[in-house]
């Protein structure tokens, strides 16, 4: 049976999401070992475009973060200021999740330091204690600028 990160709670997860609109508190079977599985997802609209918070995470049986995606993904081709705010809040804010072994500040400041430098390159990683964050990102087709993040939190090896 797979163990999760020490310390960390997928209620804490839950809760913090809700913050951004996402309520769902539903679990299913998960792959791999893993006894359990929550998603949820919001979108928000704007004038001119639509972005797209989402989370897909699993758990152990003590209800500890064993993996979690996070994404952000929007339509827009031009303007990314905006879009690059709403990801790095997300995004900032899903890297503080607590476990016996975070540094949520420098969590949060790694990802506000990387975001804007994986969209369209390769992904980057950091490991704080028990877990390891991984952030990549996407460009829109035939424009320069990005379309999506993604984070991934893992138990650390």
């Amino acid at each position: 049976m797979l163990t999760g990160i020490p310390g960390s709670h997928i209620k804490d997860i839950q809760l913090g999401v809700a913050n951004f609109g996402m309520d769902d508190d539903s679990a299913d079977g998960a792959p791999d070992g893993a006894p359990y599985r929550w998603t949820a997802s919001k979108s928000w609209d704007f004038p001119d475009t639509t972005i797209l918070l989402d989370y897909s995470i699993t758990g152990d049986e003590d209800s500890q973060l064993i993996s979690g995606s996070f994404g952000v993904t929007w339509d827009g081709v031009t303007e990314s200021d905006t879009f690059n705010t709403i990801a790095s809040t997300y995004l900032g804010f899903i890297a503080t999740v607590p476990y016996d072994t975070s540094n949520t500040q420098e969590a949060k400041q790694w990802v506000s330091d990387q975001i804007e430098t994986v969209a369209g390159g390769d992904p980057v990683s950091t490991t704080i204690g028990d877990a390891t964050f991984t952030l990549s990102g996407t460009l829109a087709a035939g424009a320069d600028v990005p379309s999506s993040y993604l984070l991934q939190i893992d138990v650390a090896n």
